[in-house]
């Protein structure tokens, strides 16, 4: 295989650092099946970071940061690999044809080299006494002799978070000790900012904010917005875009091609994945014309940019209700609101302790009849999502059942009573799966309001007054 120098500039709190160089296999000549066979490696859910540290909050725990240094240089490989001498090796002699290196360790650019990291540092943290979640794989947990964690650990390939209790200090120095004599790790200290989020605790409110303020800023500042006029929401109310308008002639195309549509599209798809679910259901949209966008499209991109102008500085906001113990899932639908194929749009999201953890905005794959099988879909994505928090809680040694809210009565009736009519005994089987749930006890089904119902804002665009309102339940 070639190789190749990746020359870098490091900054650190937006000011230079040092100079990096970094030599890279080109793992994409790579034969499937020769050179390498599997290669996944687990990446740990966005869910499970805010639930870990909404946990941290809760409990009063200490979280320290780590990196590993050239991480997947510390694994060893498999399987018989060569690369040619780097460029620049051995500048004073002409380079030999004949001489390859051999390589022992994971190099960067191997395509198996993420999953031969993760059963490098599995091993590791495994004979240290910790036990990985069921639920999340990038989850481990050191467990007391009562059903009580001591320590617990959250792994994002080369970077980890620890989180203790202040008692347990000398449990995480024995830890740290062991890390530093299995690899070269360096500690960052409190986590401050993890996986490109600022962490900012209140420490007497038992409260936590999650910010991407910087990385919002710089978006906006790379794309000449930062000086334009702010709006309110992230789309004009009852914003609608259609395959209709997209460009269908060569010329138009290439007129299009000009804006950074997907490039910025990929950046926001990012920050409503981790932090601002505000803006979840505006880039849904978008993302459904990446690859033709129109200029409606465009214009959506450019209004949601503006928003983002006007609220760089929102975050979400962990514990703002301790008391709230039970998992609260919130459900809705916008029937038929894709105007190409008629398929209705999900939104639904998980609270608990009074903050969002997750959240959802999807085209549905299925197309609904009516909105009551709207609602139904719906619902089914909001169950399934819960079962596997329940599972990811349990992890966390917490025991709860799911409160499920929607603002379909209908449906709600019809899933508490299983009631079978000419209307719904067409509908796949998957979906009444619900009911087992609701008989089992794990899940209890409440009437909301639309008015109250916040996952409506992930479903449509609506009004100022209203959005603000729904927004402000978990973003501050």
């Amino acid at each position: 295989m070639d190789t190749k120098w990746i020359l870098k500039k490091k900054y650190e709190d937006g000011k230079f650092d040092k100079y990096k160089a970094r030599l890279v296999v080109r793992g994409y000549t790579q034969v499937r099946g020769e050179d390498y066979h599997d290669t996944y490696a687990p990446v740990a859910m966005a869910v499970t970071l805010r639930l870990f540290l909404l946990l941290c909050t809760l409990y009063v725990l200490n979280i320290k940061q780590l990196d590993v240094r050239a991480a997947f240089l510390q694994a060893d490989v498999e399987e018989d690999l060569y690369a040619w001498p780097p460029e620049g090796f051995c500048p004073d002699q002409p380079p030999d044809k004949n001489l390859v290196y051999k390589l022992k360790k994971a190099w960067y650019g191997l395509c198996q080299a993420p999953r031969q990291w993760n059963k490098h540092l599995h091993k590791f943290l495994i004979s240290q006494g910790l036990q990985q979640g069921q639920a999340d794989k990038c989850l481990y947990f050191a467990y007391g002799s009562s059903p009580q964690i001591r320590m617990m650990v959250l792994v994002v390939v080369d970077d980890l978070l620890v989180a203790y209790a202040p008692q347990q200090q000398q449990v995480y120095q024995h830890f740290l000790a062991a890390f530093k004599a299995f690899t070269d790790v360096k500690e960052l200290g409190d986590a401050h900012v993890f996986a490109g989020i600022t962490i900012t605790r209140d420490y007497t409110m038992h409260q936590m904010k999650l910010s991407q303020t910087k990385y919002t800023s710089d978006l906006v500042e790379t794309y000449r917005y930062g000086s334009a006029d702010g709006v309110d929401t992230p789309a004009v109310k009852g914003l609608q875009l259609s395959v209709a308008d997209c460009p269908t002639t060569d010329s138009e195309k290439a007129a299009m091609a000009k804006y950074p549509y997907r490039e910025i599209l990929g950046k926001l798809l990012y920050l409503s994945v981790m932090t601002r679910p505000d803006i979840s259901f505006v880039v849904n949209m978008l993302a459904r014309f990446a690859n033709n966008p129109s200029r409606h499209a465009w214009s959506a991109m450019k209004h949601l940019l503006r928003y983002l102008r006007n609220t760089v500085s929102l975050g979400l906001i962990l514990g703002r209700d301790l008391q709230q113990s039970t998992l609260r899932m919130y459900a809705d639908a916008s029937w038929a609101a894709n105007l190409d194929n008629r398929h209705s749009t999900s939104g639904y999201g998980a609270m608990i302790y009074g903050s969002l953890i997750a959240w959802w905005s999807r085209n549905q794959y299925l197309l609904a009849r009516s909105s009551f099988e709207a609602e139904l879909i719906a619902i089914f994505g909001a169950t399934s999502e819960g079962t596997w928090i329940v599972r990811l809680l349990k992890d966390f040694c917490l025991v709860t059942i799911i409160d499920l809210f929607g603002d379909n009565l209908t449906t709600l009736q019809q899933l508490k009573e299983h009631r079978i009519t000419k209307r719904t005994r067409h509908i796949a089987i998957r979906f009444y799966s619900t009911v087992e749930y609701v008989q089992g006890g794990l899940l209890r089904l409440h009437h909301v309001s639309t008015h109250h119902n916040w996952s409506d804002m992930l479903t449509k665009a609506q009004d100022r007054e209203t959005f603000i309102r729904h927004r402000n339940l978990f973003l501050g």
